[in-house]
């Protein structure tokens, strides 16, 4: 969504398996500045703008990912609790450089796109204060939980 910025941090279930309140419920005690949405599991990373705004005014997510979902069904079958924890790193409005589908896809993006090297470098500190605002919620999460 064009509302969310980078390092947003993002906590809810997937298009079609909910969040488990109770986890859900924990999380947010760790990150009460945390954004709720939805999370829409897709097969390909999605560069568009246009794309973007398509999927989510067609499944009400907020957030894209790759992997949510298969994890959403496992948690299941093992009748444990689930929740998606997402840092946003790229929004419509800033798409990524590349999909980062491999070498060959990065080598193509700059051969045909020279410009795309500055766009990767700044993808690349868009990586980083994401992972550092996810490490950020870890920490605050294991603080909120009692000794095992």
């Amino acid at each position: 969504r064009d509302d969310l910025e980078t390092a947003d941090l993002i906590l809810g279930g997937t298009t079609t398996h909910p969040a488990s309140e109770d986890v859900l419920e924990v999380a947010r005690a760790a990150a009460p500045k945390a954004r709720s949405g939805t999370v829409l599991t897709v097969r390909e990373v999605i560069l568009g703008a246009e794309e973007k705004k398509a999927a989510a005014a067609k499944s009400g997510a907020a957030v894209v990912d790759m992997e949510a979902e298969a994890v959403a069904k496992a948690a299941r079958v093992r009748r444990v609790g689930f929740l998606s924890v997402k840092v946003v790193i790229d929004t419509p409005s800033e798409p990524l450089a590349s999909s980062y589908a491999g070498c060959g896809t990065v080598l193509k993006d700059i051969l045909f796109r020279p410009g795309t090297i500055l766009q990767m470098m700044l993808d690349s500190k868009r990586v980083k204060l994401a992972a550092e605002r996810l490490k950020d919620f870890f920490v605050a999460l294991k603080e909120t939980l009692p000794p095992s």
